[in-house]
């Protein structure tokens, strides 16, 4: 069973043109350095800690288009739609394919 039953992982995919929702677990297997503390509320990816229900900053930055987006709980409405928010923000930031 599942130790964090409740939470979803938003991620960008591979090839960062579209973000997908995974587990806890998945995230710990494809991204070394996320964790998540269920006591604390809190997550953290690459030394960063943010609270469960909120997005990493810098989503426009191209820099930034990989790894963990966000965590949030999956039975809160508010989480939810704050995921799909930051959804939105991270393809909004991909401008063109043709951008330098």
């Amino acid at each position: 069973m599942n130790a964090e039953p409740n939470i979803v992982v938003l991620q960008y995919a591979e090839n960062n043109c579209y973000v997908n929702a995974i587990s806890v677990e998945k995230a710990r297997k494809k991204h070394p350095s996320f964790s998540v503390e269920i006591e604390r509320n809190e997550w953290k990816f690459e030394e960063e800690k943010f609270k469960i229900g909120k997005r990493r900053n810098g989503l426009y930055d191209k820099s930034n288009r990989y790894g963990v987006i966000g965590v949030y709980h999956a039975d809160s409405i508010e989480e939810l739609d704050s995921m799909v928010h930051a959804v939105v923000e991270a393809l909004e930031s991909q401008g063109s394919v043709f951008d330098d």
